[in-house]
C-alpha cells in the first residue's frame, strides 16, 4: 500500500467529489484507471498516483494543449505538464534541498524543462540546463520560450566534459542537478576535484546503486545522504544529495 500524507490527502478531499474512490486508487487499493469527479465540474480519468496529485495540488489542461503548473503564487505553463517528471519536480519535492535562490545552478538532464523551470520560480540566477534528446529538448525550449523565464539558458547535448562548463561559465559556489540515465558516475569520475569542488550541492537521480558516487563524492569532502534504492528495469535507482563541508 502506497502512503498518503495528510495535506495530499486534504487536497484529494478538496478536488473530487468522489474523493473516497479516487484514495483508494491513490493507495493502491483499487486498480486504475478510476474516474474522478471535480468539484468544480466535470470529470477525468486518472491513471497513476502522479496524475492523482497534480489535478489535486491545482494543476489544470489548457486549451492549447499545456497544463498550468502553479508553484506559490506564481506557475508555468508547460507542453507535456501532465507527466511524471512535472510531479516529482513541483509536488514531490525532489529538489527541494537545493538552496538555488541568487546561484547558478547547472542542470544535466533537463527533459522537458520542468526542472529548469522550477529553479528560476524559486530565484536561481542562472540555470545552464542540457538535454541530450532531440524531441525532449524541442518541448523544454518550447516551453522556456512559452515562459520567458530569462535565467534558463537551454543547451541541446550531452555534457562530455562538466569542467568545461564550468570554465565556460566561470562556476563558482554553484548548485548542480543531475538525472543523466546512469552516466553520473562517469561525470563525477571525469570531472577534476577542483572543478566538482565549485558545486555547493550537488542533487542526482542515481541508477546503478548510490556507492559509486558515494565514494567519489565523499572522498572529496561531500555530505552525503541517499533514498533508498528501488527496482526498476533492471536498475537500482534513487536520489543522492551531497553537501560540500
Amino acid at each position: 500500500m502506497d502512503s498518503l500524507h495528510l495535506g495530499a490527502f486534504r487536497a484529494i478531499r478538496r478536488t473530487f467529489r468522489n474523493w473516497p474512490t479516487v484514495i483508494l486508487a491513490r493507495t493502491g487499493l483499487r486498480r486504475y484507471p478510476v474516474t474522478g469527479r471535480l468539484r468544480a465540474g466535470g470529470e477525468v480519468e486518472l491513471g497513476w498516483n502522479g496524475q492523482v496529485m497534480l489535478w489535486a495540488f491545482g494543476c489544470r489542461p489548457l486549451p492549447d494543449g499545456t497544463a498550468w503548473i502553479p508553484y506559490g503564487e506564481r506557475g508555468v505553463r508547460l507542453e507535456g505538464g501532465f507527466s511524471f517528471s512535472a510531479y516529482e519536480t513541483f509536488f514531490h519535492h525532489d529538489y527541494d534541498m537545493l538552496p538555488v535562490e541568487g546561484r547558478t545552478v547547472v542542470d544535466l538532464g533537463a527533459s522537458i524543462g520542468d526542472t529548469p523551470l522550477y529553479f528560476s520560480l524559486r530565484g536561481a540566477r542562472r540555470v545552464i540546463a542540457y538535454e541530450m534528446d532531440p524531441v525532449r529538448y524541442a518541448t523544454f525550449a518550447a516551453n522556456v520560450e512559452r515562459n520567458r523565464p530569462n535565467v534558463v539558458i537551454p543547451c541541446l547535448g550531452a555534457v562530455t566534459e562538466l569542467a568545461s562548463v564550468v570554465r565556460q561559465y566561470h562556476i563558482d559556489d554553484g548548485v548542480l542537478k543531475m538525472d543523466i540515465e546512469g552516466d553520473e558516475e562517469r561525470v563525477l569520475d571525469s570531472t577534476p576535484a577542483e572543478d566538482l569542488r565549485r558545486f555547493s550541492h550537488i542533487a542526482m537521480e542515481y541508477h546503478r546503486g548510490p556507492e559509486r558516487c558515494q565514494a567519489v563524492l565523499r572522498g572529496l569532502g561531500y555530505d552525503v545522504r541517499t533514498t533508498r534504492p528501488h527496482h526498476v528495469n533492471g536498475t537500482y535507482q534513487g536520489f543522492l544529495y551531497a553537501v560540500r563541508k
